[in-house]
């Protein structure tokens, strides 16, 4: 998992560094005996579309490990004054990198600010792109026919 957060960082990194802010990157990973390996990248403006294109250019002779997207986007503060304004329009808006990528166990998420405040890492993303994330990924690994089960640790 160390690698996958590395590598999210750079990503975010890289998203908030090139001029292109409202591009957007879909990566499938997979993992070989030299570390994380790109399968396919797909370059856009909608995540969903490329999340979709994904899962049908895939090539089937690899297993995928991660899915991940990388995406510009605007963030606000949660505040009760506000709390039906888009943060686009929030008056205090301010511009966001972020790359989430999914597992079949975990998520994880990198986000760098413009305004260079200090940058987040997570472990546990939610919502509608995360969701999406995690239905091409289970679609991918059927698709090459991997079964990854979970185990319970014996006692």
């Amino acid at each position: 998992m160390k690698q996958l957060t590395d590598r999210l960082k750079r990503e975010a990194q890289q998203q908030k560094e090139t001029e292109k802010t409202n591009a957007t990157r879909g990566t499938v990973l997979c993992l070989t005996k030299d570390g994380l390996a790109t399968i396919i990248e797909i370059e856009g403006d909608d995540p969903y579309k490329i999340i979709e294109q994904l899962q049908r250019k895939t090539p089937n002779k690899i297993t995928p490990f991660a899915i991940m997207i990388t995406c510009s986007g605007w963030a606000s503060p949660l505040d009760k004054t506000n709390q039906n304004t888009p943060p686009s329009q929030h008056p205090e808006r301010v511009r966001v990198h972020i790359a989430t990528a999914k597992t079949i166990t975990a998520t994880a998420s990198a986000i760098t600010f413009s305004d260079n405040r200090d940058d987040i890492t997570t472990q546990d993303g939610k919502g509608e792109l995360v969701d999406a994330l995690d239905r091409a990924l289970k679609h991918l690994t059927r698709k090459h026919k991997t079964h990854i089960e979970r185990t319970t640790p014996k006692a």
